[in-house]
């Protein structure tokens, strides 16, 4: 999935993050991170009852593709698209993630209000960014 979502050579030869968030700004976690966060919320009976945060970064697509540009030692470019164009791709998934994506850029204060970006890093510590989870998945970028 990774590579289906990683900036893509556009016509014009520019390396570009095509996604369909506009300029809203989207909170995203490593799928190993949900883990750790699970693991915490098993271990920790203060959890039951309670609503835990699951979130490393809220970053927009300028900051996405900043932190791409970084890993990669490449400007990359942040071209949004409508949701209807990213549901058009011809990968699994593309409706579903666009719908997700539409959701994202249509109600950020609904979406990113529900996560307390504090609190999710007092309870992992060790969770990566945007930018440490680039780094640690490049080779899975430049294939």
């Amino acid at each position: 999935m990774l590579g289906d979502l990683a900036p893509q050579r556009d016509e014009d030869g520019i390396l570009a993050l095509h996604l369909p968030v506009g300029d809203a700004p989207v909170a995203g976690i490593a799928s190993d991170d949900i883990g750790r966060v699970l693991l915490r919320v098993l271990q920790d009976p203060s959890t039951i009852g309670a609503t835990v945060p699951a979130v490393s970064d809220v970053l927009t697509g300028e900051q996405m593709a900043a932190a791409f540009s970084a890993v990669l030692g490449e400007q990359v470019a942040y071209r949004p698209l409508t949701p209807a164009q990213f549901r058009a791709f011809p990968v699994p998934g593309a409706e579903e993630l666009g719908n997700m994506f539409q959701y994202y850029a249509e109600f950020p204060e609904s979406y990113n209000g529900r996560r307390d970006l504090a609190a999710a890093h007092a309870l992992n510590p060790g969770h990566l960014n945007l930018t440490g989870f680039l780094t640690a998945h490049r080779a899975r970028l430049t294939r």
